[in-house]
């Protein structure tokens, strides 16, 4: 027997599924992700994110959604041993490597993935990711801010929250020339 009766059989099938709305469903769970997501709800989140990528496998927002949701454990829950903490941010570059894939274009996940390879200090892939962020941001023409959050606990005052904001303004004869740094 030929697979190419097979192969249009299942390309026939996928266009279905799109048709009668598997995209809509991917959304309503990338949706209830990010709405998680913003409450701090990271597992949860990450569980939603997945259901999206079950219903629509390009899903390039979903990975990096999830990458985000587990840098952000990585680099901010207390309480975490260092191998814990390095485990989460080599699964965050893992999903922002996937969308990546998805989406060469993609700055965010590149800027995020430079973030969490510097946290892990892999400066190397740090800077192979930072050159390829800023090389589409110049391309977008952008000037870019990025807030880094980090929770504290100092004893005898209690927790302390410290995000600090890096402008970076792009010039095409440099990298990266930061701008003002801001404490909130």
């Amino acid at each position: 027997m030929s697979l190419k009766p097979i192969l249009w059989l299942l390309a026939l099938a996928s266009l279905v599924g799109l048709v009668c709305g598997q995209q809509v469903p991917a959304d309503g769970w990338y949706l209830k992700g990010d709405e998680l997501y913003t409450q701090g709800r990271y597992y949860e989140a990450v569980e939603a994110y997945d259901r999206a990528i079950q219903f629509n496998p390009g899903h390039m927002l979903a990975y990096h959604s999830i990458g985000s949701c587990y840098h952000d454990i990585g680099a901010g829950e207390r309480g975490l041993s260092n191998s814990d903490r390095a485990a989460y941010l080599h699964v965050a570059i893992y999903y922002y490597d996937m969308a990546t894939r998805l989406d060469p274009d993609n700055a965010p996940s590149w800027g995020n993935a430079a973030l969490a390879f510097y946290q892990l200090g892999m400066y190397r892939d740090y800077q192979r990711c930072q050159n390829e962020y800023n090389r589409l941001n110049r391309l977008a023409g952008k000037k870019t801010t990025v807030t880094y959050r980090q929770n504290y606990h100092i004893p005898g005052v209690g927790n302390v929250v410290i995000e600090p904001t890096y402008e970076f303004t792009y010039n095409p004869s440099q990298s990266v020339t930061p701008g003002r740094v801001e404490y909130r």
